[in-house]
């Protein structure tokens, strides 16, 4: 569990602080003027996520290593990994307990504005239709080309995550194994 906690704490620390930088070197001004977001910043995002997360882990699991009770540097590694194993379910659950809180405060806000379904269903439909026009505009190609790129994105984006996830696990057995420590015999003279 003091593996878990400190892997944990230290990503939310790493990642705080790749917010506060990554905020403070953005050209904003030059974003918006673009219309775009500014160049390259989600996949530095995602480095520093990357690199968060493996030195996360790493010291979760030499946190692991260290306070257990073995000897040996393949229980060690084991202990490690646990730290990785345990923080996966527990990462979805927090994610997914804080997506409901949010459906849940979007609901209720919702039944407080008192909103009548009937102009929400012509909202909607006026919206798709104005969607289905916009897409008629443009040709098979471009739709086609959107689509592969659609694709080729998602893929990487996947890919990139397992090679992180194996690289988070890497991280943790390793750090358990460093962390673990040697037994060591005391003689008295």
């Amino acid at each position: 569990m003091a593996g878990l906690v400190t892997a944990l704490t230290t990503m939310l620390l790493l990642n705080l602080l790749g917010i506060a930088l990554g905020l403070s070197t953005i050209d904003a001004a030059g974003a918006a003027q673009r219309g775009a977001p500014p160049e390259g910043a989600g996949a530095m995002a995602g480095i520093w996520a990357g690199v968060s997360a493996i030195i996360g882990f790493f010291l979760g699991g030499w946190v692991a290593g260290k306070t257990s009770a073995v000897f040996s540097r393949g229980s060690g590694a084991f202990n490690g990994a646990m730290v990785f194993l345990l923080a996966v379910p527990v990462t979805l659950w927090l994610a997914s307990a804080g997506v409901g809180a949010l459906l849940g405060s979007l609901g209720s806000f919702a039944g407080a504005l008192n909103i009548d379904p009937a102009q929400v269903q012509n909202a909607a439909q006026s919206a798709l239709g104005q969607a289905q026009q916009a897409a008629g505009e443009f040709s098979r190609f471009e739709v086609v080309g959107a689509a592969q790129s659609a694709k080729a994105a998602a893929q990487s984006g996947a890919w990139g995550a397992l090679i992180a996830s194996l690289l988070g696990l890497g991280a943790a057995a390793l750090g358990g194994s460093m962390g673990t420590r040697r037994h060591m015999d005391v003689n008295d003279v």
